[in-house]
């Protein structure tokens, strides 16, 4: 029965949908139809309820957060984001995991990231996402939405802690260690000084 050849590869069903495509395909007698239909709930499981039994209620620091962000982030087959509000002592209030199911781009829609600060009293943002089979170096567009997010969070009165990169290969880009989520709040200042914001 296929049901028990699962449970035989799997130890639970948190692992079977987390599981890569690949691993799924190899289940002996799996449809190529009911593992994709698993990889689909999976990330849309994912989507809706980040904040798993194994994911931290409080986040102390950005080193935290950064090792965090790689365990969760690292074995993703297309490009996640993840968003963490906390509160000033660190307590997890609020998350969202965004995803398009591709390896080359997460869409966020400014929207939905609204709607995930709205109505709650957070004083930090932790931002992540993963590139897939490249380097964890910064893209203009990852600047760019960097940006976004300081000028989004700073409208809630609160700020953007750190914007971290992972990439399947264990490597790991912390904004705010390499001094670049300093370099883009003050090129937003300085944006918003010429508005007149």
């Amino acid at each position: 029965m296929l049901a028990e050849r699962i449970a035989a590869c799997f130890p639970s069903l948190y692992s079977v949908l987390t599981a890569r495509p690949e691993e799924l395909y190899a289940v002996e007698g799996m449809p190529a139809c009911v593992a994709d239909y698993l990889v689909c709930v999976g990330r849309c499981r994912r989507g809706k309820t980040f904040m798993s039994a194994d994911a931290p209620k409080r986040i102390a620091d950005r080193k935290t957060f950064g090792a965090f962000a790689l365990n969760r982030l690292k074995d993703m087959d297309s490009e996640c984001a993840i968003i963490v509000l906390v509160n000033r002592s660190g307590k997890v209030l609020s998350c969202g995991t965004f995803s398009s199911s591709s390896i080359q781009f997460v869409k966020m829609r400014p929207g939905k990231v609204l709607e995930l600060m709205s109505g709650i009293n957070f004083s930090g943002a932790y931002l992540a996402h993963n590139h897939v089979n490249v380097p964890a170096a910064p893209s203009a567009q990852d600047d760019e939405f960097t940006a976004a997010m300081t000028e989004m969070t700073r409208k809630c009165s609160a700020r953007l802690i750190d914007h971290v990169i992972v990439n399947n290969g264990g490597e790991c880009f912390s904004y705010a260690d390499s001094g670049r989520l300093a370099e883009i709040a003050a090129l937003v200042n300085d944006r918003r000084a010429v508005d007149g914001d």
